[in-house]
């Protein structure tokens, strides 16, 4: 089930198939959870959020190898790295870290766009909070705004 969890229990692998089964894609993915739950303040850490957020941006625009150089990031990293941060905000008991969910929901959207596979999926659920007269509902609007200038332009080249 894709719902909130608490940062101090990481996930165990990519939430997403295609990533689990690629070992390096699947080291980004555990390390995006840390940044996002860190982000959040769903776990304890010493970076502040921008930090965090920086370097969860970085990843989905461009992303190490083994040489040190760094290649586009594959669409199914960048998928994932949606999927977790809808997982986080999805049922979040804690207000605050789901504004700060919200916020980074926006600032991903306006860096890098979802495949356009998953384009249809993370629009919906942006749709259904969109109907909410709060303050994710403005996240949720501002989000499918994002959406369609970044699915048009692409990603950015820096975070």
């Amino acid at each position: 089930m894709l719902s909130w969890q608490t940062g101090a229990k990481l996930i165990p692998e990519a939430l997403t198939t295609r990533v689990s089964r690629d070992e390096e894609l699947n080291k980004l993915a555990i390390q995006a959870f840390k940044n996002i739950t860190g982000f959040m303040g769903d776990r304890e850490t010493s970076k502040d959020m921008k930090r965090h957020a920086d370097k969860l941006l970085s990843h989905g625009i461009k992303m190490p190898d083994r040489s040190g150089n760094f290649s586009d990031t594959p669409e199914e990293l960048r998928d994932e790295i949606y999927c977790q941060i809808c997982k986080q905000v999805t049922r979040n008991p804690n207000p605050e870290s789901a504004i700060k969910g919200w916020r980074l929901l926006a600032l991903t959207t306006g860096t890098f766009p979802p495949s356009e596979e998953f384009a249809c999926y993370y629009s919906a659920f942006l749709y259904r909070h969109a109907q909410a007269r709060s303050e994710i509902g403005d996240y949720a609007e501002f989000c499918l705004r994002l959406l369609d200038y970044s699915v048009i332009r692409g990603p950015r080249r820096f975070p």
